[in-house]
């Protein structure tokens, strides 16, 4: 059920098919039958919105060679425009003795050329009203996966330069570390040491947390502290 709602976005169609009736009920200067309005309202922008949601899709549009849409998407507009009327004409003969629907041509049905018109303009203002709000939907769904997308590439492309960093970093500062180490045995013994403990604890802290995103501000701090007692010791005060 959660799949057929997500994939038909019935949330976003269930919302319009109840905005759209309220907000035409309220402008309407003579109400009458309040409810079944509404009820027919709510019905008739509920099925327009299925048939956009399975004809057009903005989001996975892809322009042509020459930067045009393709025509397969014109088709689908259509398409859209013909079933809405289809639907709409379907609907008031079923309710037409209610006359709510197709109220403009009740009782002449063959002869009001002009009726059919202005009805059928109507049905495709409210059809492309229904298409343009898809649109908005489908753009802004598209802008955030596509942000979405590029926070994960940077992630993935920061995580890439650092382990490469790492890589470069480790053998270097090893091997610098090492011919510290040798002139410090030469000059000062005891402090040499102290070196070697401070170095163990700079490599212990690397193999502990290489792979781990997240450390403890204690054992950052303490990180830092041998570091830079390694560096004073390599470069002098």
């Amino acid at each position: 059920m959660k799949r057929l709602i997500d994939k038909y976005e019935l949330k976003k169609g269930i919302l319009l098919s109840i905005a759209f009736p309220t907000i035409f009920l309220a402008l309407d200067s003579n109400p009458s039958n309040l409810l079944s309005h509404f009820i027919f309202s709510f019905i008739i922008t509920l099925c327009f919105w299925m048939v956009n949601i399975i004809l057009i899709d903005f989001k996975n549009l892809k322009p042509t060679v020459t930067g045009k849409r393709p025509l397969y998407f014109y088709a689908r507009v259509v398409a859209s425009f013909i079933l809405a009327i289809v639907i709409y004409i379907f609907l008031g003969l079923l309710l037409q003795r209610t006359g709510i629907i197709l109220s403009p041509l009740r009782g002449n049905w063959g002869a009001s050329f002009s009726s059919w018109f202005y009805l059928c303009m109507k049905i495709i203002l409210f059809n492309s009203l229904i298409i343009l709000i898809k649109y908005l939907f489908d753009i802004n769904a598209e802008k955030r996966k596509i942000e979405l997308e590029n926070e994960v590439l940077k992630r993935e492309n920061l995580n890439a330069l650092h382990e490469s960093l790492k890589q470069q970093v480790n053998p270097h500062f090893l091997f610098n570390s090492l011919n510290t180490l040798k002139s410090l045995t030469k000059r000062n013994p005891g402090q040499a040491v102290d070196y070697i403990s401070e170095l163990s604890s700079v490599y212990r802290y690397m193999l502990l947390h290489q792979d781990k995103k997240n450390v403890t501000l204690r054992d950052e701090i303490d990180f830092l502290k041998s570091y830079l007692y390694l560096l004073k010791i390599r470069f002098g005060d």
